[in-house]
């Protein structure tokens, strides 16, 4: 029998895009399917949806829980899933009805532990999914060279235990970018399509399109880590991206922070940048200088740039 997949989503206050979300999981090609509804302390009719979708379909699980945020409801998926892998699919976004079988074949037929498809982003709706699938073998540094900048945890068909060890930080924005990246360099390859099987919709009142907050920062934090973590493996052009990042995040949040005249946290980021960009800078060459002067001036005096 094919492998059981463990279909993760977390649900909170979506009542206007569950059941699309739910029915795009249901309608599913591929049937050896666990479907665990997390409801996320929802104060709207959400955690009656998933109810309702509990009594019409045996492979659904649902937990009710208080709101604990989205990594926290993704960890007690995480923790219950019986599946032998594993995938994450956001509320009120959908997948094409051939999403798993595509992934999964993926997987099996390259002898891979992560399988990744394109997505397509529609602010206000949906842009259907696609259907068709042409996936190309990539090792883990090459994924990550090609596509560094997405590294969402949706989107892909992992093996579970990828996340033996690994869970999503409770309690901060950005979680993807704390996480994806671990699962990622535990393959050896993986199985990558451009295909658009996933659509991803786009809440133009969401809070990571919103002006700054303090939470936004993690971004930060994230490619910290990051630029830390390819480090310790002594990948230098990857850590090099990461400090790159560092400083774009940073120059992101300063230019956010302006608009609210919030000078506090300019400082903040501008001593942050100044400490990566110092610490590290051997990783550039000149050309790196030139390139990215006009971020490294916006923290550093012009003639720290050469030296």
């Amino acid at each position: 029998m094919d492998g059981k997949i463990s279909v993760i989503i977390p649900v909170y206050n979506v009542e206007k895009y569950l059941k699309a979300c739910v029915d795009s999981v249901i309608n599913q090609t591929y049937k050896n399917l666990e479907i665990i509804l997390i409801d996320d302390g929802s104060t709207d009719k959400s955690g009656k949806i998933c109810d309702e979708y509990k009594d019409k379909d045996s492979r659904i699980k649902v937990i009710h829980k208080e709101n604990g945020g989205l990594s926290d409801a993704r960890n007690k998926g995480l923790d219950i899933a019986s599946g032998d892998y594993i995938t994450f699919l956001d509320s009120d976004d959908k997948i094409a009805a051939n999403f798993v079988k595509e992934m999964y074949n993926a997987l099996i037929l390259n002898s891979v532990h992560l399988s990744v498809c394109g997505f397509n982003r529609n602010s206000g709706g949906y842009s259907e999914p696609e259907t068709a699938a042409d996936f190309e073998v990539l090792s883990a540094e090459e994924y990550f060279v090609k596509f560094m900048y997405s590294v969402c945890a949706t989107a892909k068909l992992y093996k579970k235990e990828l996340f033996n060890d690994i869970r999503f930080p409770k309690g901060k924005l950005h979680e993807d970018e704390f996480t994806t990246y671990k699962a990622i360099f535990k393959c050896d390859k993986i199985a990558v399509t451009d295909s658009e099987l996933y659509s991803y919709y786009t809440n133009p009142d969401s809070i990571m399109n919103s002006a700054w907050s303090p939470g936004k920062t993690a971004a930060v934090e994230a490619k910290e880590e990051q630029l830390e973590f390819f480090l310790k493996i002594k990948n230098r052009q990857l850590a090099k991206r990461a400090l790159i990042q560092v400083m774009q995040c940073a120059n992101n949040q300063i230019n956010l922070a302006d608009k609210e005249k919030n000078k506090k946290e300019i400082a903040f980021m501008k001593k942050k940048a100044k400490k990566n960009y110092l610490k590290h800078k051997n990783l550039f060459d000149k050309s790196d200088k030139e390139k990215y002067g006009y971020l490294i001036k916006t923290f550093l005096p012009l003639r720290y740039l050469f030296l």
